[in-house]
Order: C-alpha cells, then sequence, then structure tokens
C-alpha cells in the first residue's frame, strides 16, 4: 500500500514538473512569436504610417529570423531521416536556404528583391529550373549517406524539405508583400490564419477528450478522433470567419482585414458579399488543411519511427513538431496569393 502512494507521488511530482517546463516553455516560444510576427508588423505599418524608422531594419531581420526557423524544420527532418553526415545536411540546408531566398514569380514586390533589382532580370522559369535542380540534387546528395538509403526515404525528404520551404516562403510573403504604401495583405492575414489554426487544434483535443468515440486515423495517431475534429473545424469555422469577415463591413476600406487589398478591390468592383463568401470558405479550407498537417507531419514520424522531430523545445519537441500545421497551411496560402491579386 506504501509503495502504491510513492509511485503515486512520484507520478504527480513528474506530471507536476513535465507540465511547469511545458508551460514554460509555451511563454518563451509565445513570447518570441510576437516578436517575430511583430516585426513584419513594424515593417508594413511603419510604411503606411510613414514612421521615421528605417523601416528595411525589421524587415530583414524578420527574413533573417524565417531563415533561421527554416534551417532548424530542414536539419530536423534530414536528422528524422536518418542522415547524419555533415557534408550531406549542410549542402541540403544550403539548397533550401537558396530556395527560399530566391523569387517565385508573385513574391517580386518584397523589399528583398527591390533592393537586388530582381524584377530587372528574373523570369519565372528560372524558379522552375531551380526547384528542378534542388529537388533531384537532394535525392542524389541523400546517397551519400552512411544510412540506409531508399528511394522512398529520399522523395519523402525531398517532398516535405519543399513544402517546408515555400510554407515559410507563402509566411513571408504575407506577411512583408506591400502594394505601393499598403500592405497588400496586411499583418491580419497572419493573425487570422494563425487563430484559425490554434482553434482547430485546440478544440479538436479538447472535444476529443470530451466526446471523442471514434478514431480518425489510429494507424497514424490514435489520440486524435473523428467528434474531435469536428467540434474543432466548427469552433474555428464560426469564430475565425467573424475575425475574417468584420472588418469589411464595419469599415469603410477594409485596410486591417485578411487578404485586404485583393478583396477590397473584389469588394468594390464585383459585390460586398464577395469578401465574406470567399472568406468563409477560405477560414474551413484553413481548419481542414489543418487537421491534414498534422496528420501528415505524423505519417512521416510514424514512418521513420521517431515521437519528435528533435528534442529542441522542451516538453514539446522540435520546431517542425510546433510548426507542422502552420507550412502545411502557409504552403497552400502561398499558392493562392498566385491568384488572389
Amino acid at each position: 500500500m506504501t509503495k502504491i502512494k510513492v509511485n503515486e507521488t512520484l507520478h504527480s511530482k513528474k506530471f507536476l514538473n513535465d507540465l511547469t517546463i511545458r508551460l514554460i516553455s509555451t511563454s518563451v516560444m509565445l513570447l518570441l512569436l510576437i516578436t517575430y510576427v511583430g516585426l513584419s508588423i513594424l515593417y508594413t505599418e511603419g510604411i503606411r504610417h510613414n514612421l521615421q524608422i528605417n523601416v528595411a531594419v525589421p524587415h530583414y531581420i524578420f527574413v533573417v529570423a524565417s531563415m533561421a526557423l527554416l534551417t532548424s524544420m530542414v536539419y530536423e527532418l534530414i536528422r528524422a531521416i536518418g542522415i547524419k553526415e555533415w557534408y550531406v545536411v549542410i549542402p541540403i540546408i544550403g539548397m533550401a536556404l537558396i530556395l527560399f531566398y530566391f523569387p517565385i514569380s508573385g513574391d517580386l514586390d518584397l523589399l528583398i528583391y527591390k533592393d537586388l533589382k530582381v524584377n530587372e532580370w528574373y523570369k519565372w522559369w528560372q524558379s522552375l529550373i531551380l526547384v528542378i535542380l534542388i529537388a533531384l540534387s537532394t535525392i542524389v546528395f541523400t546517397k551519400f549517406s552512411k544510412a540506409e538509403f531508399s528511394y522512398r526515404k529520399s522523395l519523402i525528404l525531398t517532398v516535405v524539405m519543399l513544402l517546408v520551404v515555400f510554407g515559410m516562403k507563402g509566411f513571408n510573403y504575407i506577411s512583408l508583400s506591400m502594394n505601393g504604401d499598403i500592405p497588400k495583405y496586411s499583418f491580419s492575414t497572419v493573425i487570422w490564419i494563425w487563430i484559425v489554426i490554434i482553434l482547430t487544434d485546440s478544440f479538436a483535443y479538447l472535444g476529443g477528450t470530451m466526446f471523442g468515440k471514434t478514431k480518425l486515423a489510429p494507424s497514424i495517431s490514435p489520440k486524435k478522433s473523428v467528434e474531435g475534429a469536428v467540434i474543432g473545424s466548427i469552433v474555428a469555422l464560426i469564430i475565425g470567419s467573424l475575425i475574417a469577415i468584420l472588418p469589411f463591413y464595419l469599415t469603410d476600406n477594409a485596410a486591417y482585414g485578411p487578404f485586404s487589398v485583393p478583396f477590397y478591390n473584389l469588394k468594390t468592383n464585383i459585390g460586398d458579399w464577395i469578401p465574406g463568401i470567399f472568406l468563409f470558405l477560405l477560414t474551413f479550407v484553413i481548419s481542414i488543411l489543418a487537421h491534414v498537417g498534422d496528420l501528415f507531419f505524423s505519417a512521416i514520424k510514424r514512418y521513420v519511427n521517431i515521437k519528435d522531430y528533435s528534442k529542441l523545445i522542451p516538453g514539446h519537441g522540435g520546431v517542425l513538431d510546433r510548426l507542422d500545421s502552420f507550412v502545411f497551411v502557409f504552403f497552400f496560402m502561398f499558392l493562392i496569393t498566385m491568384f488572389i491579386k
């Protein structure tokens, strides 16, 4: 009886200790996130309101921070596949950073490309050739690793690396893109997308804990349930839609609504109802993509037989563990920006 009580006490202490570590890590990550997003806000709003600051500074710090995050995620991915050799790891990370920094057609209005006068020499086919070369080069480099080679693992590494790169490009483009002296999408777009992802994940967990009976994908993530996923998406759809839609009907110019310039143009040229319909549908799509992204990266962990991508963040795992749904959603958002001008 005494032994049972001792074990229960030790278990309780471990739980409280783990919870404390997790809460501290969450607080630090939240602070870093606010600072990170704040840099893009300082840049775009600094131009909008003609603030007496050098707006290029937050712009370039934001890009460097994004490259640091990308480096961490690609490194975690490479190690998850089983590759450890520096002469393989460094070239693959280098190629990911080159592809991240290279323009992809629609993002030419970013300051980093204007400073380099990219529009004077850039052609869309250059991006296509670069993507193909980097994809093929990544597959070739994996063959030099001492890890057991398989084309399936090599293909997984290549595809996911490209997804992460373009996810981060999407985040940077939406955060920093300007239409003259007006933010093209506004910081509210990033905040809205992030809120939808967080609401989806949080209420899927709560809903699954309280009402979950039907397993969503038992072979990939046994704890996720259909009921939880539905509840998470419903809550995210209701709250996310309100956050996105109301600015277009409560203000005259929708300056702080998601996808502000493109959707305000649609509202002006086609009809008042257009932004509401599109943003409602986009909120739903983002929530579904958040579920799919979480399962997608969990499936990779299952395949390579790891619990977390790394132990960098105490109580949370790696950067990729925290930003899996995020990069998955912003990958598709980047594709959408190619059509929403």
